[in-house]
């Protein structure tokens, strides 16, 4: 668990459908109401581009969490794919650094609004990251889809693991006044 003094970062707090990892802690909070977000649904070709993906607009809230010392990215990793499946999420895409190759995290957290980070280092490490894009279908109770990319990547010369969650709401684009 961290330690007594770590706290979230001011204003943060989990979404409501993807609890924490146990005594994780937030270390970066942002909520977009209207951002365009490429889903990765495939492993990336020779052109380091992503094989197979969608790309959705609407409401994404990105968290970044600092796990535990000693939790490896297998078991911080099984217990949120284990949630999403028991909250009724249907696993899109799933893969592991061995399967997906260490540039596969950096093409797609060095494009978006923020990389994943951790401890102020990059968490990705050509060591272990672990991902999953899953959907929620939510249109017969009339609230619509829901996506969540999660990565569990090992912290960048630490012990811990960082945790990136996003969670994308999907919605029309609707002029401001």
């Amino acid at each position: 668990m961290g330690s007594a003094n770590e706290k979230d970062v001011e204003g943060s707090k989990d979404h409501p459908l993807i609890s924490r990892y146990a005594g994780s802690v937030i270390t970066y909070y942002e909520v977009m109401e209207f951002y365009e977000y490429i889903l990765p649904l495939g492993k990336l070709n020779n052109d380091r581009e992503l094989t197979n993906s969608k790309k959705v607009t609407g409401k994404v809230t990105r968290i970044q969490y600092k796990a535990p010392k000693g939790r490896s990215t297998l078991e911080i990793f099984h217990n949120y794919k284990t949630a999403i499946k028991d909250a009724g999420f249907e696993i899109l895409f799933s893969g592991t650094q061995k399967e997906l190759g260490w540039f596969w995290t950096y093409k797609l957290y060095d494009r978006d609004v923020n990389p994943l980070t951790f401890d102020g280092n990059r968490a990705i490490s050509e060591k272990d990251f672990r991902y999953l894009t899953a959907k929620l279908d939510r249109q017969q109770e009339d609230k619509g889809i829901i996506y969540v990319s999660i990565c569990v990547a090992l912290g960048g010369g630490s012990d811990s693991s960082g945790i990136q969650v996003d969670v994308i709401e999907p919605s029309p684009w609707k002029k401001r006044k």
